[in-house]
């Protein structure tokens, strides 16, 4: 099945049926609904600390917009295991995520989310924290520089409007 013939037929499921099939490609790659990324082992100690020292960081940083899930995490013996919390909502559209490039590629850090794919943030639609946007891929906090999270949301913002 070619793309657009899998946009159509991901287009013509209902609510129920998308969730259905996304809960079972996490279940097929062993991911727990919530659980952020289970078991992350490294081959490599200095990627391993380096990863370890971005997630002590992010749990300690304030953004103004952005916000991040809550989250803990264990590292040991090359393994980062951790569990975060669930945020219900909807992917961002474009054009507010194009709002918020100030805050995640011009911010005054040499730390910063790094991937701009739009599914990494979600719009929470309602309860406590209606009309938030969350960034949810915690492994993409890394130190970048600012020229090099530019040229990375761009190269990220030719693929927002790509079918899934």
């Amino acid at each position: 099945m070619n793309k657009e013939e899998r946009t159509k037929k991901f287009k013509s499921m209902t609510s129920i049926q998308r969730q259905e099939l996304i809960l079972k490609k996490m279940k097929d790659k062993g991911i727990e609904v919530g659980s952020g990324i289970p078991n992350n082992k490294y081959d490599n100690k200095e990627i391993f600390h380096r990863d370890v020292e971005n997630l002590e960081r992010l749990q300690e940083e304030k953004f103004s917009r952005i916000k991040v899930p809550q989250f803990t995490f264990e590292a040991s013996n090359n393994i980062i295991q951790y569990t975060c919390q669930f945020v219900k909502g909807r992917v961002v559209k474009p054009r507010k995520l194009e709002k918020l490039y100030e805050e995640l590629v011009l911010r005054d850090s040499e730390y910063s989310f790094c991937d701009y794919t739009i599914d990494n943030f979600i719009k929470v639609r309602q309860g406590e924290y209606q009309g938030s946007v969350f960034a949810i891929d915690l492994s993409s906090y890394k130190k970048e520089p600012v020229e090099n999270r530019k040229v990375l949301w761009e190269r990220y913002k030719k693929r927002w409007h790509e079918p899934i």
